[in-house]
């Protein structure tokens, strides 16, 4: 294990697909970390009510909840606000990760990611300081908001820059 780790430090790694799920997850237990998992934004959601991760990998599109207006619902918990949050999907567009960003996530990879860069992000952001809410980060509130209702939040908030 590297000295660089932590080994106290708790990930949440959110993801529909069990393979890609164990897949993370086993890598980041191999670095050191401990990870809890969810199959969707709903149970992720419910984990947060019980622990505090010191970050969260967080899949774009889920069923059910999607990872957008999971994340969106994560930042308002006033305890998660400065919990980084790793946006991951198969897609790659700009439009995605400007999405993500929006939403509150503070990193956007693809699943291709490879495992030593998966660590360097993962150690980067733990290293950070993290005091309180990252600045100049406008996150949308989605209080009610229905995933395409989301969209379109996210979608104005884009267009205004």
């Amino acid at each position: 294990m590297s000295e660089e780790k932590n080994p106290r430090a708790t990930i949440l790694l959110v993801d529909d697909y069990d393979d890609s799920r164990d897949l993370l997850a086993l890598q980041l237990r191999m670095d050191g970390y401990r990870v809890l998992e969810a199959s969707d934004g709903g149970e992720a959601l419910a984990v947060l009510s019980q622990v505090r991760p010191d970050l969260v990998l967080m899949d774009l599109s889920m069923p059910a909840l999607d990872g957008l207006s999971a994340t969106c619902r994560l930042r308002e918990i006033p305890e998660m606000r400065d919990v980084p949050v790793v946006a991951l999907t198969a897609h790659s567009p700009e439009s995605h990760r400007e999405a993500a960003l929006a939403a509150g996530c503070d990193e956007f990879v693809a699943k291709t990611i490879g495992a030593d860069e998966l660590s360097r992000v993962v150690s980067r952001l733990l290293s950070e300081e993290r005091g309180g809410v990252v600045a100049g980060r406008r996150v949308i509130a989605s209080k009610g908001m229905d995933s395409d209702q989301l969209l379109d939040a996210i979608e104005r908030h884009l267009s205004r820059g």
